[in-house]
């Protein structure tokens, strides 16, 4: 947007463009700061996961008389009723981290991208191991797509 389009939109209309990108500037530092704890999550997970599966920690829970059936239920217990695959999509991305230091910066900076492009980037912690696996931004498809795609099932449904 220019200098002209930013003041005409500060003066004659409801609504500020320098409010809206500042909005969204926080937005993104928001999401930034949700992937990093997600990402120190699965930091202390990946501990806790390693210390369960060593047998020090079978002994010391059974002298303690702390069962578990398996790490599905330590993993609810310990991890906020969390579970086993979501525990492990936040260690996955705590080793991405450990295997790039910039992963995080990198996948915002890419769902920014895709943002400008014209996509809907996917934020969410699977997007961010899928970016580390590929390099790129998973986007949601588009509405388009999506309805095309149902026609195509209906019209095969109506072979059928």
């Amino acid at each position: 947007m220019n200098t002209q389009e930013r003041s005409f939109y500060n003066n004659v209309t409801g609504f500020s463009p320098t409010a809206i990108t500042g909005v969204i500037r926080r937005l993104d530092r928001q999401h930034k700061k949700s992937i990093e704890l997600q990402v120190e999550l699965g930091k202390e997970l990946r501990t806790a996961k390693e210390w369960y599966n060593s047998e020090e920690a079978q002994a010391e829970m059974d002298d303690a008389g702390i069962t578990y059936n398996s790490i599905c239920e330590f993993f609810q217990s310990v991890a906020g009723g969390r579970k086993k695959s979501a525990c492990y999509k936040l260690i996955k991305a705590a080793n991405n981290v450990d295997a790039n230091d910039n992963a995080v910066s990198e996948f915002v900076e890419a769902c920014k991208q895709a943002v400008e492009d014209g996509e809907s980037p996917k934020r969410n912690i699977e997007a961010f191991n899928k970016f580390c696996a590929s390099g790129e931004a998973e986007v949601r498809e588009t509405e388009e797509t999506e309805s095309e795609e149902s026609e195509e099932t209906e019209s095969e449904e109506n072979q059928s």
